[in-house]
């Protein structure tokens, strides 16, 4: 249980919802697009919240008490500033969070509060991550 096990962890849970775009920065998925940070705070967020939970997670699945508050002291320390900085700062180190394809690169589609709209058939599906909208009408 290490700074490099908890940065793993936290990269894996934030793949398709934090992303670091070189030369443009951090952003952050909020559920319909991506939204530009001046710092990872979306990152900085999921560590905070996720990882101490998950340790809590694989504590209840023990059956070994031992094992179990070894755990939940783990969990306890990943909510202390210093490790979460020390997650962030490793987890950008992930390629997994780099986006290499440009952010609103087919003009024909539309992020709406709706979903995403088609410009050409006139369709809206859901949002998608993947779609790589930063842009609301």
């Amino acid at each position: 249980m290490t700074d490099l096990e908890n940065a793993l962890m936290l990269a894996e849970r934030a793949v398709g919802r934090v992303c670091r775009r070189p030369g443009q920065g951090w952003f952050g998925w909020d559920g319909r697009s991506w939204v530009a940070e001046a710092t990872p705070v979306s990152l900085m967020r999921l560590a905070a919240m996720e990882v101490p939970g998950r340790w809590r997670e694989m504590a209840e699945g023990e059956t070994s008490p031992e094992r179990q508050k070894t755990l939940r002291r783990h969990a306890g320390r990943c909510e202390a500033v210093g490790s979460i900085r020390a997650m962030v700062e490793l987890a950008a180190l992930d390629e997994r969070l780099v986006r290499r394809e440009e952010f609103d690169a087919d003009p024909m589609v539309l992020a709406t509060p709706a979903g995403v709209l088609d410009l050409v058939t006139g369709d809206v599906r859901g949002h998608d991550p993947a779609d790589g909208l930063t842009r609301m009408a």
